[in-house]
Formats: C-alpha cells, structure tokens, sequence
C-alpha cells in the first residue's frame, strides 16, 4: 500500500512538472503571431457592422505585431473605399501590393478605385499586370470594362468573351457585350445578351435598366415597363427610372397616379435635373384634361429647347408634337399647325406622324 501511494505520488509530481513544462513550451509555440487571423476576423465582422473605427483598432493590433502584413493594409484600404477616402484607399493597397506583389484582391481593388477617379490608364495598369499571374474571370470582365470605358470595344469585346470561355454563367460580361453591340447598332444581339445576364442574375439593375431602355427605344412598351418595374422591385429608389416608367404609364394612359408620384419625387431628387421630367409631366396634364397646366410646363421646356442644341431632334420633334397637341385642345389652331409641323419636319415617330396629320388636316 505504501509502496502504491508513493508511486501515485511520483506521477503527480511528473504531472505537475509536466504542466509546467508544457506551459514554458505553450509560450514558445504559441506567439503573438497566432492572434493574427482572430483580429482579422473580429475587423471583418466590425466592417460588416459598420463600425469602421473598432476595425481599425483591430488592424492596428495586427500592424503593431506584424507590420509587414499585407493583409492588414488591403482591409485598410477598403474600409477608406467605405469611408469615401480614395486617395488613402489607393495608398493601403499600394502597401499591400509592395509587400505582396501577387495579392489579388489588392490589385482587383486598386483598379476599382482608379475607375471610380475615372484614371483608366492606371486601372489597367494593374489589371493587365494582374492577368500575368491571376487571369481569373474578374480579372478578365474588369479588363473588358475599362476598355469599354476607354472605348477600345475591340479589346473589351476580346476580354469578355474570354471571361465567358472560363465561366458563362457569369452576368457582368453579357451586359458589356450588350452595349458594344447597341453602339454597332445590333440591338437584337443586345436584347439576347441582356436576356441572358438577367436569367443569371436576375436583381441585375444595369441589364434590367440597358434592356428597358432598349425596348423603349423600339416603343416596345409593354416590355420596357416589365423592365422598369423590375428595376424599382429591386430598388425603390431608383430614381435614373423615374422619368421613363412615367412615361409609359401616361403613354398607355394608365396607373396616372403612379407616374404623377414618380415625376415628383423625381424631381424633389433630382432639383438640379428637372428638365428632363417637364415634357412627360405636361403630357401627364393632358391625360388629365389639364390643359393650362399642360401648356405652362410644355412651354417652359420649350424656352430651353429653342436656346439650347443639345437636344436631339426626335427629341424636339416630340416635344413639338405634344405642344401641337395641348394648343389644339385649347383651341389655338395657327399654333397647333404651327407645332405640329415643326415635330414632322423633326422626325417625328410613325406612330405620332399618324395623329399627328389627322390634327392637321382639321386645321
């Protein structure tokens, strides 16, 4: 018994000893190196929170341990892409970059930022020297992208469509490709690649938007307000659609009340723009059987169309016609003529051409 007792007392003081050791060789495994990951995570969650500050302190933790962790200053840099700062924003990523010239992400977000400054030369700089080691499919379409910008459509179309060979379920290529195709005026091509950026990523608001104003452009209006409206499902506050899903409910003469309340907070927005709301708002109050209304805002746009020769002219054309329209109904026949006229001899749309001769001819 005694001879068991002490035994049992020997691998104690083993243990103990043991214990002891493991606790000098734990400090020894174990540096301040192996909180790293844990106060990157503990940032990443402050950003996804928005406490922007709390990440920052995070990151300095991870500097002041290893400040040749460039990991730490790609997340400093985009926390200054949140923060609007992209000057800075440009600054961190470089630093990452000097410390890791094959950081990915680093590149792919520094070419972000050079466009947002609207400096392509640099955003490509980087995306082409990316390409050399990390010709992944973003690398590709933001190529495709920034020669887009550029207007070198012959290089865009030539990255897009390689990043389609290496993944064609992904939307952003299609929706490129679609606007080469309406610049070299194959909007029929353009239809089919927004189609197919849609089916991919159907909360796409840029191919809802280009496909929208597609069909507008073709007066295809039941599928451009299908477009439209799938826009403001996604983003209520949409505001770019305002205008043009106004349009076409006062164009089909219906949902009148929507559009008067699109044309208005569109124009509250957008108080330095509202000129582009004026002739869809004047045809809203002829809808309405206003027509004093009506030709108090036809005539306002009209003193900055007669001045200005920016506007193009179906623009004017149906600009005129809607004035030649609003005089009629108050019976100012010398100016109806005289308008709708003017919108024949600017262009006007068949479908407008044909009432417009039917009001002429009673003149």
């Amino acid at each position: 018994m005694k001879k068991i007792t002490c035994f049992m007392f020997f691998l104690l003081f083993l243990g103990l000893s043991s214990c002891g050791e493991d606790n000098t060789s734990s400090e020894k495994i174990f540096s301040e190196k192996d909180e790293i990951p844990l106060y990157f995570n503990i940032a990443n969650e402050y950003i996804s929170l928005g406490l922007l500050d709390k990440a920052r302190e995070e990151i300095d933790r991870v500097i002041k341990i290893d400040a040749k962790n460039p990991e730490s200053y790609q997340l400093l840099g985009f926390i200054d892409t949140l923060e609007n700062k992209s000057d800075e924003a440009i600054k961190n990523f470089e630093k990452a970059i000097s410390l890791d010239d094959k950081y990915a992400q680093a590149y792919h977000l520094i070419s972000l930022e050079y466009i947002k400054q609207g400096n392509l030369e640099k955003a490509k700089e980087y995306l082409l020297k990316l390409e050399t080691f990390n010709p992944d499919i973003f690398t590709l379409s933001n190529l495709g992208n920034v020669y887009f910008a550029d207007k070198n459509y012959d290089e865009a179309e030539k990255y897009l469509n390689k990043a389609i060979q290496l993944n064609e379920n992904y939307h952003t290529p299609y929706a490129t490709l679609a606007k080469i195709a309406i610049k070299d005026g194959k909007n029929e091509k353009a239809i089919e690649y927004l189609k197919k950026a849609s089916k991919i990523k159907p909360d796409s608001i840029d191919s809802h938007v280009t496909l929208g104003n597609l069909y507008l452009g073709q007066f295809k209006l039941d599928e451009a307000q299908k477009e439209f409206e799938a826009v403001l499902s996604i983003d209520p506050d949409f505001v770019d659609v305002y205008s043009r899903i106004a349009f076409i409910y006062i164009e089909k003469n219906i949902n009148l009340d929507k559009a008067a309340a699109f044309i208005q907070k569109g124009m509250k927005i957008e108080k330095g723009n509202e000129l582009k709301y004026l002739d869809t708002l004047a045809w809203l109050e002829y809808r309405k059987g206003n027509f004093n209304k009506a030709k108090e805002h036809i005539d306002k746009l009209l003193e900055v169309v007669k001045v200005r020769t920016e506007f193009p002219p179906t623009y004017k054309a149906l600009v005129f016609f809607h004035k030649g329209n609003i005089e009629y109904k108050l019976k100012n026949k010398n100016s109806a003529k005289e308008y709708l006229q003017k919108a024949d001899e600017n262009g006007l749309l068949d479908k407008y051409s044909k009432q417009s001769k039917e009001i002429l001819s009673t003149l």
